[in-house]
């Protein structure tokens, strides 16, 4: 397994990947400036589009802060991307609910899982099935 150490490197393997969420450094000014925000999240996807030469199944070890300890999780660069993938969702639901209470109207979809998507489909589809 390869251990994923430190910030903000990583490993040598995947140095954009943090080894805890607790270590990572904290930029205020990302909160502040909505031109240093693009420019965070400009460099985030160049370094996501860099991941793609990474094996995504291989195995990664990191360290998970719980309590007064720490715990060794196993884990891989893809499960890692698939959970940053939902929690990015589950702010973006936040953002839209936000949003909606300052009368921004965003499209329905905005902040839904794609699992949940595709359940709204399905159930669309079978009441038109049952109505035809």
């Amino acid at each position: 397994m390869t251990p994923i150490t430190g910030m903000p490197g990583g490993s040598p393997a995947c140095p954009t990947l943090p080894s805890s969420s607790e270590h990572r450094q904290r930029d205020t000014s990302l909160e502040q400036s909505p031109l240093r925000a693009a420019q965070r999240l400009a460099w985030i996807e160049s370094r996501l589009q860099g991941l793609k030469r990474e094996p995504v199944h291989d195995a990664l070890q990191l360290a998970y802060p719980a309590g007064g300890s720490t715990l060794d999780l196993g884990s891989s660069l893809g499960r890692e991307l698939a959970f940053l993938t939902s929690h990015t969702i589950h702010h973006m639901a936040i953002i839209g609910l936000l949003a909606e209470s300052l009368g921004i109207g965003l499209p329905e979809e905005f902040g839904v899982h794609p699992s949940t998507l595709r359940h709204w489909q399905r159930e669309s589809a079978e009441h038109s099935a049952r109505s035809a």
